[in-house]
């Protein structure tokens, strides 16, 4: 039986060898054409000429639906939320609407009941299909920001966005490219 596998596995070796590249054949210098500097994004109508049925499966996908401008047509919320407290600040969050266009701000009361800050961001885009949450975005000199209030579509209700509870980033938390790239494609 040792002996049998012995065999198994030299024959797997020659046949491995025998698959790599010789000196006369060449090295390919890159293994992916796609990432070629003279090319560019072509978009999906592109790729659906040649993979019709599995560009159209992707389409159907909650990550295909999971980054978009935020618009009236597509605002599901209850606006305005209710104000929501993070205590270790001392700061209220509410997300609202005016028109067409939504709204988070930042602000505090002080003793006698009027506030004493206020920071206001619109809220441009929606991360998230919606199956689970919706979180928003805004951008600040070409960086996308995280909003510190999300909308959870299965509690149908608004609260803190991921984190956010435990450590209050405000309107300063910047979205790295591992989340653009989920949600988004390869920013």
């Amino acid at each position: 039986m040792r002996k049998q596998a012995g065999l198994w596995l030299l024959a797997a070796l020659v046949g491995l060898a025998g698959c790599r590249p010789s000196a006369e054949q060449g090295v390919p210098t890159q293994v992916f054409e796609n990432v070629a500097d003279d090319v560019a994004y072509v978009g999906d109508a592109v790729c659906a000429q040649c993979h019709g049925e599995l560009a159209a499966s992707y389409q159907t996908h909650g990550m295909a639906q999971s980054y978009y401008p935020l618009t009236a047509q597509n605002a599901t919320e209850r606006w305005p939320s209710p104000a929501l407290y993070h205590a270790s600040t001392n700061l209220y969050y509410r997300a609202y609407r005016e028109g067409d266009q939504f709204f988070q701000e930042e602000y505090r009361i002080g003793a006698d009941g009027t506030r004493t800050h206020h920071l206001v961001r619109e809220a441009q885009f929606v991360m998230g299909s919606g199956s689970a949450a919706r979180t928003y975005l805004v951008v600040v000199n070409d960086w996308y920001h995280q909003l510190p209030l999300t909308w959870y579509t299965q509690g149908q209700k608004w609260d803190f966005s991921p984190g956010y509870a435990q450590a209050n980033a405000r309107f300063s938390r910047v979205v790295p490219d591992r989340c653009m790239t989920c949600h988004n494609a390869y920013p």
